[in-house]
């Protein structure tokens, strides 16, 4: 009997785990240094989670969510206690235009490295965004914890892509993104209306270099409160036409620290002392 019993409990807690295991979700703390968009090298930092269909990005001053089964983005302003929510669909253009999201084909280098302790395997390629044309270098480790997790996730955001026509990589590496560098060259950005001395003062300018690494990377099962406004917060409509300091009208605000995760997001290359090219809230 005895015997039996043991056996159960055994079952049991491996049933427990690995139910456990599937539900994980994963958070990321990533560097970003941004050089060659003013006279000195930028540096920020966030916090990224992710679980099932849900996405949290924690900035210097301002959070977004992104629920793809709801089809809702949530930006949340922590300082004055106060959210905006919009829909998903009026950001899909935005969210395509990250540069790993705008990739045209990821080639694998056959190398690898180790970031933050997990061996990852090392990527290249090209693509073109508003700001220019772009080299992506990116590592992607599938073994890292919940590395599946996070690739369903893009998954599910590339499939919300495609459905809205937008362009996007069909080639995205599996695994999460450890390390990413983009190099932009805005000899060709495509502004909308952009006016012909700001297009001649982007063709001179130098390369734009930025550079996100994963300093701290976790499995944990995160509840759902940690993907909806918190208790207190008053939802704040968004003025109707109001840009917001995006490209796009209708945007929400820009996050002082550019971009979120590897995974794309609007682009933060825009060089400093140009209201006009602040980057919209970011996403993958």
């Amino acid at each position: 009997m005895r015997k039996h019993s043991a056996v159960a409990v055994a079952v049991a807690s491996a049933t427990f785990a690995i139910s456990a295991a599937a539900q994980a979700g994963i958070v990321l703390t990533e560097k970003e240094t941004v050089s060659g968009a003013g006279p000195q090298a930028r540096v920020t930092e966030r916090t990224v989670s992710i679980q099932g269909s849900k996405e949290k990005i924690s900035g210097e001053d301002r959070d977004m969510i992104v629920d793809l089964d709801k089809g809702l983005v949530y930006v949340l302003i922590p300082s004055r206690k106060v959210y905006i929510e919009l829909p998903l669909q009026g950001m899909i253009a935005r969210m395509a235009s990250g540069p790993a999201f705008s990739v045209g084909d990821f080639k694998s280098t056959g190398k690898s490295q180790t970031v933050a302790g997990y061996k990852c395997d090392e990527y290249t390629g090209t693509g073109k965004s508003m700001m220019g044309e772009f080299t992506m270098n990116s590592c992607f480790s599938k073994s890292a914890p919940s590395a599946a997790d996070y690739s369903s996730f893009m998954k599910k955001m590339m499939a919300k892509l495609k459905d809205a026509s937008q362009s996007v990589s069909a080639s995205f590496p599996d695994g999460v993104p450890l390390s990413q560098t983009a190099t932009t060259s805005m000899k060709n950005a495509s502004l909308p209306n952009m006016p012909p001395e700001m297009q001649q003062r982007l063709a001179n300018h130098p390369p734009i270099v930025r550079t996100t690494e994963i300093t701290k990377l976790e499995a944990k099962d995160l509840p759902d409160s940690a993907f909806a406004p918190p208790a207190g917060f008053t939802k704040q409509e968004m003025p109707a036409g109001h840009g917001m300091g995006g490209p796009a009208a209708g945007g929400p605000p820009p996050m002082s620290g550019g971009t979120s995760t590897m995974g794309g997001g609007a682009s933060s290359e825009a060089p400093a002392g140009n209201p006009a090219l602040t980057p919209p809230m970011p996403s993958h």
